[in-house]
């Protein structure tokens, strides 16, 4: 879900979602608004200067974004350990949550093709 925001939306003071500027797949950047100003919000930087970014790389308040990006650590974090306790293996998981977008979040796990299949099998079992 992602929020339009407007120059009239922005709050000084507030933290907002800031798309990278180069690299799409980058994740959001957690800026603190000074102002809007036309079709740019001016937000503090490095050493306390004053940085633009246009309006439209805003995705929303920084607040909700970083609960669900936490919320993807934990889970994470859980299916790992169940996956350890499950299947130990020598080299154990990785598993990780990759950003898609303002509140979209996927988990995903590098296992064998074995691991996947008992992973599978334990899914689709009633």
């Amino acid at each position: 879900m992602e929020v339009i925001v407007k120059g009239k939306d922005i709050e000084a003071g507030e933290l907002y979602a800031l798309k990278p500027w180069h690299r799409p797949d980058e994740p959001l950047r957690a800026v603190r608004a000074i102002r809007a100003e036309g079709g740019s919000l001016v937000y503090e930087g490095r050493g306390s200067e004053e940085w633009n970014g246009a309006l439209s790389r805003v995705v929303g308040l920084w607040r909700p974004h970083a609960e669900a990006r936490d919320a993807a650590r934990r889970a994470v974090e859980r299916l790992t350990k169940a996956l350890e306790l499950r299947w130990p293996g020598p080299q154990g998981y990785n598993a990780y949550a990759v950003e898609y977008g303002y509140m979209d979040f996927h988990v995903q796990v590098e296992c064998t093709a074995q691991q996947a299949d008992c992973l599978a099998d334990a899914v689709s079992a009633p």
